[in-house]
Order: structure tokens, then sequence, then C-alpha cells
């Protein structure tokens, strides 16, 4: 019985530290959690999987780009036919975890700089950008970071 439990055991401690990893007690390296303001940028994301493993913003990041400092909420729907994560980042982080998840797909996240997403749910992130300038928006689910699941973009200048 004890030998049964043993790879549970486990795989729920590489849960808890992964999750406390990559998401730190106060966000990531790229800004921290907050809660939803007035004043907020809102972007609608949608994840996707049936053109291929990708986000879509709207705005799009470029026409409406984030500044150090920006508190966002990402309205996040997954529109696709399996789980996806919306995770914020840096490319450290980002990489970090979707490794992690290879050698343990079991393995579930909790953070404040991380959503998991159902086909068809809808979940919010609000985020202030207060640390590095490389962002990164990823899905670290087994196989969708390396299937091109992420987006990039760079803090603008004020």
């Amino acid at each position: 019985m004890l030998n049964y439990l043993r790879p549970l055991c486990i795989a729920s401690c590489l849960s808890v530290i992964c999750s406390a990893a990559y998401a730190g007690d106060h966000g990531s390296a790229v800004g921290h959690a907050v809660k939803k303001i007035s004043k907020s940028k809102v972007y609608h994301v949608t994840a996707s999987d049936q053109k291929g493993m990708r986000f879509d913003f709207s705005p799009t990041l470029e026409s409406k780009p984030i500044h150090k400092g920006d508190t966002v909420t990402f309205i996040v729907k997954n529109t696709g036919f399996v789980d996806h994560e919306f995770g914020i980042d840096n490319e450290q982080g980002a990489k970090k975890l979707s490794q992690m998840m290879l050698q343990n797909p079991m393995m579930k996240h909790a953070g404040p700089n991380i959503v998991s997403l159902k086909p068809q749910e809808t979940k919010e992130i609000t985020w202030k950008f207060s640390g590095e300038e490389s962002i990164y928006f990823s899905c670290t689910l087994p196989g969708h970071f390396a299937a091109g699941m992420y987006k990039t973009t760079q803090l603008a200048k004020h």
C-alpha cells in the first residue's frame, strides 16, 4: 500500500514546489497581481488550438502597448477543445516551467501570475507591470509552449 502512495506524494510535493518556484510570493519577475481597478487597460485574449496553438490579443499588443507601471486586466477565454493556461512571466520563468511540465505532466498550477482554463471557460487576471521589460504570455501545459503557444512583448517607453 505504501508503494502505491509514494508516487502520489511525490507528484503532490512537486506540484507545490513548482507552483511556488514559478509564481513566487509576489508574482513574477515582470510584476505582480493586483485587484482590478477602473483605470486598468483591458485586453481580451483568446487561447486557441484550432489553427495552431496560439494566443490572440484584442486590442493587439502592437496597437495598444503596455508600459512599465501599467495595470492591465486580461480577460482570457479558452476557445479551444483542450485545457490551456495563461501565464505572465519573463522568458526564463516561462521556459523553466514548460520544461517542468514536460517532466511532470500531472502538475497543477496555482499562483497569482497564471490561470488555468477548461475548454470554453473564461477567467480574468489583473497585473501591474513593474519588473523586467521582456514579457512572456505563455501556456506551459505539456507540448503547448513548444507548439508556439506563447506571445512576447517588450514594455513600451513612456
